[in-house]
């Protein structure tokens, strides 16, 4: 579990692979989905456990708290976020964005996109995956820049909300994404 807050964070931190130019949704408007509200943890033998506490904001948008315990030194780690919940079509989507201060951090480019699935107990989080959506991008499906150097590979996808929504309303959206962490209600 302990790397929940550890790529959430490097993902606010570094940009993450894929930029995402406007956060998923600003066409339909944010709906906090209560499904989401309350406790989720996640254990892992290795690194150690970790408690994901999410709770309604009046003005459409959750925070998240993570708080994660390493298993070795029993330390604890804290991150907190802002996050938005979107459905479109058969998709249900989070942007989450770093918290400095109470507020959301204005310094980062984009928030970070997540596809997530929940039947109530398990809460299934999918992360952008960089090599579906390079493809997306040189096919034409998604408008974006891929910019490749001796060092690394930039992925970005430009295109505005509406086509941005329109697209990820579509089912083959969700091919974009992959396995990121599966949590689950204590």
């Amino acid at each position: 579990m302990r790397r929940v807050a550890v790529l959430l964070f490097a993902a606010l931190s570094l940009g993450a692979c894929v930029m995402v130019k406007e956060p998923i949704g600003t066409t339909v408007g944010y709906r906090n989905d209560p499904a989401l509200e309350g406790r989720w943890t996640g254990n892992d033998d290795k690194s150690g456990s970790g408690d994901l506490q999410v709770t309604t904001n009046s003005d459409r948008a959750m925070s998240v708290t993570v708080t994660d315990t390493n298993a070795g030194t029993g330390e604890q780690d804290h991150l907190a976020m802002t996050l938005t919940t979107v459905k479109l079509g058969h998709n249900r989507y989070m942007n989450i964005s770093d918290v400095r201060g109470d507020k959301p951090d204005d310094s980062y480019p984009s928030s970070l996109p997540l596809l997530y699935r929940s039947d109530g107990r398990t809460l299934s989080l999918y992360a952008l995956d960089e090599k579906a959506v390079q493809a997306a991008i040189k096919s034409g499906k998604i408008e974006g820049d891929v910019t490749i150097t001796d060092y690394y590979t930039t992925v970005s996808i430009t295109a505005k909300g509406p086509a941005l929504d329109a697209y990820m309303a579509k089912d083959d959206a969700a091919k974009l994404f992959k396995p990121f962490v599966v949590l689950h209600r204590p």
